[in-house]
């Protein structure tokens, strides 16, 4: 009878976690004490640190250990080549007036 029960349960709390999306909204809330930071410095830089501040930190570097438990070698890859210049564009197209008609 358990499984019965359980199976309609799981479903019913994935499609809430897949429409509610509550992980995305944890990771805006972070980013959203991290900009208002940055505002505050910007307008006053005496001024202490949020408490929401802090605990952003917190969400960002579980975010950073889940990406390093899940996809290590992409992790380390994206971290190495951040900073790196854009790739070398190809030489411009050239259209001749003849071609274009």
């Amino acid at each position: 009878m358990i499984p019965l029960t359980a199976h309609p349960a799981a479903f019913a709390a994935g499609y809430l976690a897949r429409h509610i999306r509550p992980l995305h909204r944890l990771d805006n809330w972070a980013w959203d004490q991290d900009y208002n930071r940055r505002r505050d410095l910007r307008d006053n830089p005496t001024q202490r640190r949020r408490p929401g501040w802090y605990a952003a930190q917190a969400v960002f570097a579980v975010e950073l250990l889940a990406a390093l438990a899940l996809h290590p070698r992409r992790t380390v890859h994206a971290w190495r080549h951040r900073n790196d210049p854009p790739p070398a564009r190809g030489p411009a197209v050239k259209v001749s007036r003849d071609e274009a008609a």
